[in-house]
């Protein structure tokens, strides 16, 4: 039957693009019960904050809750950090057949039920998933120890008793990126490489970006392709000129029964950021992950009509035409009306240091970087050993546009040095967007950049228009949240900038088709390779 499982599926990009390459979602997994909302309305055509007219089947189940009631709507708030302390849902033990399913809540109480029954789909081409990646990214704590950065083994597992014939693990590219660990040095992406070697998946470790497939944004991203050893040699002959991205994942293959060291030489992976390996491997199945423009799709390609009113840009209707037709909505959109496209309201001192970030910008458009650092260094600086800008900078900010606290337009540079002392701020990372370029990596909190042209951030919908998202796609639940509720929630913002986004969605499922078309039914001759690797795994947990 084939198909995948998507685990860690968020609010949907992953699932979107996958189909929008021809493969068929069989189940779904998602923790937060904010982005499995999203995800049911837009892919299930379920609107879990209604009981449907008291119909009482639905796809979507929680595996735990604290609330009885399957029709409870504090589910969709609920903290599933707590899920562990409540009970098994009583509309879970009533289900015989999983088939298109969404289960909500954690991958470890999934894996609890799998132990229990065993299968809970047969026959599957992929399974995939993006295990949260806070502790892996250069951002977040960067800490190996972390219960986050254990999720991939529960990923594993899932994937040893499903046996699908490839494994695609998506996560931040600073999982490549070492840890230290004591007086040594973990590399977490290699680890993860020998925990699906040790179940007989023989992985391909890549470096991509999703600007290179098309999407308006600098998104360097890890991949990891495991392919299931019985058909590793069918899937090499698959792959052509880049078989060679296979090898470390043999030789991984071939060293199960001993803890391997990393070894820089040996264990590399596959970049396909960098221009001589893009075109190394462009007319293999890795090609669809490679560059299909000289020119990006800038951010002004991506949301300018929404301000603008003008007409949308080949790349919108591109992503609207490619993915508008997958969607199960719960409801039609509603005519000529934009989706979460709510724009937020900013004091008078907020909007003041967006117009400054938008000259600073404008800055280094004419060529003056240097100026525009020396100034964003000193917003940045909580103590007084960073440098006030000099005459020369401000001028040039005064000519490029620059308002005062108060808001109004600064006329001397006496007033433009008061307004940049005025504007310093703890936040560390905020900017102004580029129109002509793609937008930065980090857009999952709605701060972190503002609009080109307008003091303001962006709405919801601009953020996904940049990550290709299309706009009959409806995020769901609360736009933003704050206070202790950002340890749990998953508002509309974070369900965007943590989404993989569609387009490259696409380009895997592209690869994945191509490796699969010339896969071998059932197990070849390295079939007891695997299953000596499968029971390694077991014995070493």
């Amino acid at each position: 039957m084939g198909g995948y499982v998507e685990l860690f599926a968020g609010c949907g990009g992953l699932s979107l693009g996958l189909q929008a390459a021809g493969h068929e979602r069989r189940l779904a997994n998602e923790l937060s019960p904010m982005a499995a909302e999203s995800y049911a309305y837009n892919l299930l055509g379920l609107d879990l904050s209604s009981d449907g007219g008291g119909a009482r089947e639905r796809k979507a189940l929680w595996l735990r809750s604290a609330y009885e009631d399957p029709f409870d709507r504090r589910r969709l708030l609920e903290d599933p950090m707590t899920y562990g302390g409540s009970p098994y849902t009583k509309e879970l033990q009533d289900v015989d057949d999983f088939e298109g399913r969404l289960l909500v809540g954690d991958i470890r109480h999934l894996n609890e039920v799998v132990g229990s029954r065993g299968k809970l789909v047969e026959d599957v081409d992929i399974v995939s998933g993006g295990p949260p990646c806070q502790s892996f990214s250069m951002a977040g704590l960067r800490e190996f120890g972390n219960g986050r950065n254990r999720l991939p083994w529960e990923f594993a597992k899932f994937v040893e008793v499903h046996q699908p014939k490839v494994a695609l693990l998506e996560n931040v590219s600073g999982i490549l990126r070492p840890f230290t660990e004591g007086s040594g040095r973990i590399h977490a992406w290699f680890e993860v490489a020998k925990a699906f070697a040790a179940i007989g998946y023989a992985p391909i470790c890549l470096q991509v970006n999703a600007r290179n497939v098309g999407v308006a944004q600098n998104r360097p991203r890890y991949l990891m392709i495991a392919v299931r050893s019985d058909l590793v040699e069918s899937v090499a002959r698959a792959l052509g000129t880049a078989r060679g991205a296979l090898s470390m994942g043999k030789q991984l293959l071939e060293d199960i029964h001993r803890d391997v060291p990393f070894d820089p030489e040996r264990h590399e992976i596959v970049d396909l950021t960098k221009p001589d390996v893009i075109e190394r491997y462009r007319a293999s199945p890795l090609g669809n992950l490679s560059l299909k423009s000289a020119t990006p799709v800038s951010v002004r390609d991506a949301i300018d009509d929404l301000e603008s009113g003008g007409t949308p840009s080949e790349y919108v209707q591109d992503i609207n035409h490619r993915f508008n037709p997958k969607l199960n909505r719960a409801r039609p959109r509603p005519d000529g009306q934009t989706l979460n496209n709510e724009h937020r309201s900013h004091t008078v001192r907020v909007e003041a240091r967006f117009v400054l970030y938008q000259a600073l910008e404008a800055l280094i458009a004419a060529g003056d970087e240097g100026e525009a650092h020396s100034v964003r260094q000193y917003l940045k600086s909580a103590n007084s050993d960073v440098a006030p800008p000099g005459h020369t900078a401000l001028a040039k900010l005064m000519a490029v546009g620059l308002h005062g606290v108060d808001g109004r337009q600064v006329r001397s540079v006496s007033e433009a040095k008061r307004a940049v002392e005025g504007l310093r701020t703890r936040k560390r990372t905020q900017r102004a967007l580029r129109a002509g370029h793609p937008a930065p990596a980090a857009l999952s909190i709605p701060d972190d950049a503002c609009h080109y042209d307008v003091p303001r951030t962006l709405s919801v919908r601009e953020m996904a228009r940049i990550q290709s998202f299309p706009d009959d796609f409806e995020f769901r639940s609360l736009p933003t949240t704050g206070g202790p509720r950002r340890k749990y929630q998953v508002p509309q913002y974070t369900q965007v900038g943590n989404a993989v986004p569609p387009l490259l969605g696409y380009a895997i499922g592209l690869v994945l088709s191509e490796l699969l078309q010339t896969s071998e039914a059932g197990r070849g001759p390295d079939s007891e390779l695997a299953l000596t690797a499968a029971g390694s795994i077991a014995r070493s947990r």
